[in-house]
């Protein structure tokens, strides 16, 4: 639901969105919002990670996307 509304934000404005999410985690969520992070940019073909594909899911994270 959140990716189809962000793709056709960027559909609407030209595929020019540039978005950064920065996940910080503590131990209490397991590692939730780093695994979201991997997921959601599953959905946009030109996800930078950092971490990379091959790392796992890390306490902090930032996810550069760009439509």
């Amino acid at each position: 639901m959140l990716g189809e509304a962000m793709i056709a934000l960027g559909k609407e404005m030209g595929n020019r969105v540039i978005l950064a999410l920065v996940f910080a985690d503590n131990s209490r969520s397991n590692g939730l919002f780093a695994r979201l992070g991997f997921s959601l940019s599953g959905h946009f073909p030109g996800a930078v990670l950092f971490p990379g594909d091959n790392e796992q899911p890390r306490d902090v994270g930032i996810w550069h996307l760009r439509l």
